[in-house]
């Protein structure tokens, strides 16, 4: 907890120091979400392309460079581990299984999104579906960047 204060204070005082910088990155960041917004509204989707195919092994490949290149899992473990675990007093099996056991978790969640991903792109196909998800991301982008703005 001292360190989360610590950040805190830190990026108040940093916010404080450089308001002008901060606040034209509020303006960029608005600006950036209602492109993206309209881009969405806007776009066709009569003429929907297909995604290019790949194979699996090219699929998996890439999700395990993102995942590996994740540095937020990183600082999560190495935050929650020492807390759970004596790792000066693990033993090699021991490291094997938590290792094996974080990667059957991993992988359990991911197949989870995978499944669910699935569902939703077989229930959105139809021109008229897409649509109206397009429109509908719009503008709740659009609703986010006035909540930015009202910040």
């Amino acid at each position: 907890m001292p360190g989360l204060l610590v950040a805190t204070l830190g990026l108040a005082a940093l916010t404080q120091q450089f308001e002008s910088v901060f606040i034209a990155v509020k303006w960029l960041g608005v600006a950036f979400i209602l492109f993206i917004a309209w881009n969405l509204w806007s776009k066709n989707t009569e003429q929907m392309q297909a995604p290019p195919k790949r194979s699996a092994g090219a699929g998996l490949l890439a999700a395990a460079v993102l995942t590996l290149s994740n540095p937020k899992a990183v600082v999560f473990f190495g935050t929650v581990l020492p807390h759970a675990f004596d790792l000066t007093a693990l033993s090699y099996p021991e490291v094997i299984f938590i290792t094996a056991l974080g990667i059957v978790i991993e992988l359990t969640v991911q197949l989870t999104y995978l499944v669910t991903a699935s569902r939703i792109k077989r229930a959105i196909q139809s021109p008229k579906a897409m649509k109206r998800l397009n429109r509908t991301s719009a503008g709740v982008m659009t609703g986010c960047a006035g909540w930015v703005d009202v910040c």
